[in-house]
């Protein structure tokens, strides 16, 4: 609750005080649009996407990249931290993608949806991956084998945003 986050078409990401609305830090690095900005569970760094196609990871005391994830051909549209913060996950093109925050590498790739993924949540504890997509629907996918346990349909437009319960015992989606 200290700090917003903001990110935009001028290609920046700003880190605000919640309290004052002063500007703290102006993260510079992506050279096009920023589509996504999440913070990490423990506050520590932000993770971001833009339409340059790659991810960024953004240490917020130094107000440096750590770290740049590459590996989808368009847009990254969406982007999540797994709560151990081990691994990072973006959604673009027709899949979504997690990457070691380690090493900056992909490790595993989640696909299945015939248009661009919009939206990606992990569950609380981890075991899960929520990705919702242009083709109007969402898929539930087991995070160890990257398989798909359930699909959502029903949508009648595209899905701009999906999420977890606190608990992890419910999925939203919003078209």
């Amino acid at each position: 609750g200290r700090y917003i986050a903001t990110a935009g078409e001028d290609t920046t990401v700003r880190l605000w005080d919640a309290g004052t609305g002063d500007e703290l830090v102006l993260f510079t690095g992506h050279t096009e649009a920023v589509n996504a900005v999440v913070f990490s569970q423990d506050g520590r760094y932000l993770l971001t996407g833009s339409d340059d196609t790659t991810a960024r990871m953004w240490n917020i005391a130094t107000g440096q990249e750590s770290r740049i994830f590459k590996g989808h051909a368009r847009e990254v549209l969406s982007v999540a931290f797994t709560p151990t913060l081990e691994y990072i996950v973006t959604g673009s093109d027709s899949n979504a993608r997690m990457f070691s925050v380690v090493t900056g590498l992909e490790f595993r790739q989640f696909t299945g949806h015939a248009d661009r993924v919009r939206s990606v949540a992990v569950s609380p504890d981890g075991r899960f991956l929520l990705t919702a997509s242009s083709d109007r629907t969402a898929r539930l996918w087991d995070i160890k084998t990257a398989q798909q346990v359930r699909l959502f349909s029903g949508h009648t437009d595209l899905i701009r945003s999906a999420a977890f319960s606190a608990d992890g015992t419910t999925v939203l989606t919003g078209s």
